[in-house]
């Protein structure tokens, strides 16, 4: 609970802020539909997420570990952070804002970040 409040304190404005955003942590994982994933995980996006998958299964849990696998991939793929990082959060969360991605998947944990990212690819 003290990491999540950790990293929401600074997004919010009121206590009823850092609530409502601290859901994202505590709700069940997303369930997407083929037209959701289409229309938020663009299929040109799908290697690399396959990529950032193997990537972080390797990795160690940690925010710079986490965030090595992204820049990693994203030298592979010349890609930019968003184009990444949206399917991405979207993928963990189905919403497209969260807190910095490597920090929030530090939080869900390494087998919870790679079990959903794998159900949209």
């Amino acid at each position: 609970f003290v990491q999540v409040v950790a990293l929401l304190k600074d997004r919010a404005n009121t206590l009823l802020e850092i609530a409502e955003g601290a859901k994202l942590f505590y709700l069940p994982a997303p369930t997407h539909s083929s037209e959701q994933i289409a229309a938020n995980i663009p299929q040109e996006i799908v290697p690399a997420l396959k990529d950032l998958i193997s990537a972080l299964q390797s990795a160690e849990h940690s925010k710079a570990a986490y965030g090595a696998a992204f820049k990693e991939v994203l030298a592979k793929h010349q890609i930019k952070m968003p184009a990444l990082a949206m399917p991405v959060r979207f993928a963990l969360f189905a919403t497209t804002q969260t807190p910095a991605i490597d920090a929030v998947m530090v939080v869900l944990g390494k087998e919870e970040v790679v079990k959903r990212l794998s159900k949209v690819v």
